[in-house]
């Protein structure tokens, strides 16, 4: 295996011509005369360039999809990560390049036209993906050639020639539309919160009193709160509009400050809610639940795995903190036989019984009867408008525009109920 360096390609003596040459990508590049000025200020561009491009060399024929997508991931990997944990663009982004690659893998990146784009989108909406997420899905296919295109991996023309695939439209394509995010009942949240942990339960609340976003609640530190004033004041290092050079504060009222109180810890670098924090009070729970003495059967810690393939880690992604919610809401709303388990029935069995037609349907029972974290901010935000107005909803949510925050905030047809009876 060849040992891997960091050094610039050398700068060489080509005796046979007296030119001064220098290998890029296995590609030999005479610069002129030996010791030249002009050979060493080619040379410095050559390597220049080459840097820049991310020790990748400059190719406009040969580079294949699958070569190109491989490149575009190592760099999409460095920028779109964040300290937070924040991929979601990222994952966003590699769900619609593995269709790309299944699809055109071996094809020639040069030839990879307006057709090839259209047989994306129309894969994409085979998946049943959503109108608008397919043509941010297309729109992130196409920014893979504009970043080549810039470094210049690929002529100019293909990016031109991608630019004429149009977005879908509404009602002229065959893909599902989106539904809106609606808030989410109080009575709602109160009858799947008994079937959360302490932890998973505290982070609703906090969502419920303060409106913040599922990734910021979940990224909470204590060197991120201002305890000096009354309201105290929670600045997220990294959030959704951090790149805009936007400022982002959730002040903390009474309810908001004695939850966080309950998980503040010593360290004010750790996270406040750790799924690690979550098992080990759940392990505590079953061990004060434990009814056999403990001369008797097995010791406690004994049927632990030594090195668990999976271990909690120390904070929630909104993704697991998504999934937590959605446990405890399948818990709370159990389907009837025979949608759901039959008791003593082991969930492999349950599987392997469910028809197609079954499976359908329990696919609309749970989206009937589950909801994710992020309503809460849209329960945050209605309750706020109808109290404040529109701009004292966009103050709590952190908006910079009245636009962004009618989102968030629905109309409330209560308040539009009592105005009629008085004027109408």
């Amino acid at each position: 295996m060849p040992r891997l360096t960091h050094q610039n390609p050398a700068y060489r003596h080509h005796k046979g011509s007296g030119q001064a040459v220098v290998s890029i990508g296995g590609r030999d590049h005479y610069l002129g005369s030996w010791k030249s000025r002009a050979s060493r200020t080619e040379y410095d561009r050559l390597v220049s360039e080459w840097l820049a491009n991310g020790r990748q060399p400059k190719h406009t024929s040969d580079l294949t999809v699958v070569e190109l997508l491989n490149q575009y991931n190592k760099w999409a990997t460095t920028y779109y990560a964040n300290a937070a944990g924040n991929d979601g663009q990222l994952g966003n982004l590699r769900s619609a390049l593995k269709i790309v690659k299944r699809l055109y893998g071996p094809t020639l990146a040069a030839n990879f036209g307006p057709l090839a784009l259209r047989a994306v989108q129309a894969a994409m909406v085979q998946s049943g993906w959503v109108r608008s997420h397919i043509n941010a899905q297309v729109g992130r296919v196409r920014r893979m050639f504009k970043w080549a295109v810039a470094r210049e991996l690929l002529p100019g023309s293909v990016l031109q020639a991608l630019q004429a695939v149009e977005g879908l439209r509404y009602g002229k394509s065959t893909a599902r539309e989106s539904t809106p995010v609606k808030p989410v009942a109080a009575s709602f949240v109160d009858a799947v919160t008994p079937f959360l942990s302490d932890t998973v339960r505290a982070m609703v609340e906090l969502q419920q009193c303060t409106g913040m976003r599922s990734g910021e609640v979940c990224a909470m530190r204590g060197m991120d709160l201002d305890t000096t004033a009354e309201i105290w004041a929670y600045r997220p290092a990294q959030h959704k509009n951090i790149h805009r050079g936007h400022d982002r504060v959730v002040y903390l009222g009474e309810k908001a400050k004695d939850i966080v109180r309950r998980f503040l810890k010593l360290d004010p670098t750790k996270y406040l809610f750790s799924p690690k924090d979550a098992e080990a009070a759940r392990q505590a729970a079953r061990a004060e639940a434990r009814t056999t003495p403990d001369n008797e059967g097995n010791r406690p810690g004994t049927a632990r795995q030594r090195k668990p393939r999976k271990q909690p880690g120390e904070r929630y992604h909104p993704s697991v903190y998504r999934r937590a919610v959605y446990d405890a809401c399948d818990r709370a709303f159990p389907p009837a036989p025979p949608l759901g388990r039959a008791e003593g029935e082991t969930v492999a069995a349950w599987r392997k019984r469910l028809t197609a037609e079954q499976r359908k349907e329990l696919r609309a029972w749970r989206r009937a009867h589950r909801w994710h974290p992020h309503r809460l901010r849209h329960s945050y935000a209605t309750t706020a408008r109808e109290q404040f107005g529109i701009e004292g909803a966009q103050a709590v949510l952190g908006q910079k525009t009245i636009a962004a925050t009618q989102i968030y905030a629905e109309q409330s047809a209560g308040l539009a109920q009592k105005i009629a009876r008085q004027i109408g």
